[in-house]
């Protein structure tokens, strides 16, 4: 109700706004700048170059024009409201809006452009743009995928946090900054994370060319059930998965040395945290919120661990009992803190060929493993089948990793197909990695 009234004293506010600028024509704000109302549009005007500032439209289908009164538009701005003493993105609160095409006179897109446009399922951004600016898609809950063009240098913070139904973003390949893969926005590198789509759900793994997790990058995907963070991160950002209900366990490499503030702060269905190597610095509240039985596993012989609790949480040794724990196999009074499997996974790939697709994957250590199994499926979310015949056994052990290879042979060409590895220790406990997809293709003409 609160949202409605909001939307309607805004709504009646440009209208007002409206009437008073056909009234007085152009107001005059300084020697360079004014401001005007021009159909839908509040727009001002700097240096010959015109802003949209407010959007008063009625919604639906949206096409802002390339120029206004032979004057080219070159930013989706916002308007500072005088009465609530804040600024407000030019499209902030506009829910009925559906669909909206940024003309490619347009460089930046400013902060909060699109704020809180609920309604609104897909965007153009034309391969002028420069800037996407903070906040500018927050909230967009409706969205579903969007494409970053060539000319984009700079993505502002939460850009597009809170979108729940995004699924994807593409980044062109030939951007100099950015890349995409597999809908998760990073780095051109790939050495930083920067976004992974709040709509997305199941497990992930993370590609091991990241060393950083950036800020916010998961921050509310709470489909998101778990995840594999590879030897090559570390540093996880300030509120990198924040608010990730989804997530049960988490385990961190040896790899990782700074936990910034926040970062598993009210993950509520997290129970269990599995640390191999010595204590990374960490900072405030960064498992604050989790689940009333949280606590954290540490590998014997890592320093910066304390016993019973350590920076807060309880803690313990992996495989010794204690009191405060509780995972696996309770005995009298104790409960033993088994993890679910220990095992440090690497990377896991999936490179197609014709018509087979090779599967690799490599392990830092493994505790206890019996082996693993993989799984394929036709689609992401759809029913896995398991494709080895046996058990394929475990090479690695609680000082050593290991690399393993298993080609999936008889697969069509031009089909895209899902995977996910599972290892399996010696109480038959099981954890899954993955997705991961591939797409088997004809090579050289080879083939059909």
């Amino acid at each position: 109700m609160k949202k409605f009234v909001r939307f309607y004293y805004r709504c009646s506010f440009k209208v007002c706004l409206c009437v008073f600028l056909s009234l007085i024509g152009l107001i005059v704000l300084s020697s360079s700048v004014f401001a005007a109302q021009y159909g839908d549009y509040v727009y001002s005007v700097s240096n010959g170059t015109v802003a949209i500032t407010d959007y008063i439209g009625a919604g639906g289908d949206v096409v802002i024009p390339s120029t206004i009164n032979g004057m080219p538009v070159v930013a989706i701005w916002y308007y500072i409201d005088y009465f609530e003493g804040g600024y407000y993105g030019a499209f902030e609160d506009c829910t009925r809006v559906t669909s909206v095409t940024i003309p490619s006179s347009v460089t930046r897109i400013g902060q909060k452009a699109f704020f809180n446009c609920s309604g609104l399922t897909s965007v153009t951004i034309p391969n002028s743009v420069t800037s996407i600016e903070n906040y500018a898609f927050y909230n967009c809950t409706s969205l579903t995928s969007v494409t970053i063009p060539a000319s984009v240098t700079s993505i502002g913070g939460d850009a597009f946090l809170n979108c729940t139904s995004l699924t994807s973003i593409v980044v062109d390949a030939s951007n100099t900054l950015y890349s995409s893969q597999d809908g998760v926005l990073y780095n051109k590198a790939k050495t930083l994370l920067i976004q992974y789509p709040g709509g997305k759900s199941g497990g992930f793994t993370i590609p091991n060319s990241v060393t950083s997790i950036g800020v916010s990058a998961f921050e509310g995907c709470s489909g998101l059930t778990s995840v594999t963070i590879p030897n090559s991160v570390t540093s996880i950002g300030v509120a990198a998965f924040e608010g990730c209900s989804g997530l049960t366990s988490v385990t961190i490499p040896n790899s990782v040395t700074t936990i910034y503030g926040s970062a598993f702060y009210n993950c509520t269905g997290l129970t269990k945290a599995y640390f191999y190597g010595n204590a990374p610095s960490i900072g405030a509240y960064v498992f604050s919120g989790c689940a009333s039985n949280f606590s954290i596993c540490y590998t014997a012989g890592s320093t910066g661990f304390t016993t019973p609790m350590w920076n807060g949480y309880p803690a313990s040794v992996c495989g010794e009992t204690t009191s405060s724990t509780t995972t696996s196999i309770v005995t009298s009074s104790t409960t033993t803190t088994t993890p679910p499997t220990v095992i440090s996974l690497i990377d896991f790939n999936a490179l197609p060929g014709n018509r087979i697709v090779n599967l690799t994957w490599s392990t830092a250590s493994e505790i206890d493993n019996a082996g693993f199994n993989l799984y394929r499926s036709e689609t992401e979310d759809g029913e896995y089948t398991k494709i080895n015949d046996a058990l394929i056994q475990a090479e690695g052990s609680s000082t050593q990793g290991a690399s393993y290879e298993y080609t999936d042979t008889g697969l069509r060409n031009g089909k895209t197909y899902y995977y996910k590895l599972e290892d399996i220790d010696l109480n038959g406990t099981s954890t899954m990695h993955g997705p991961l997809s591939a797409t088997p293709r004809l090579i050289y003409g080879i083939g059909k």
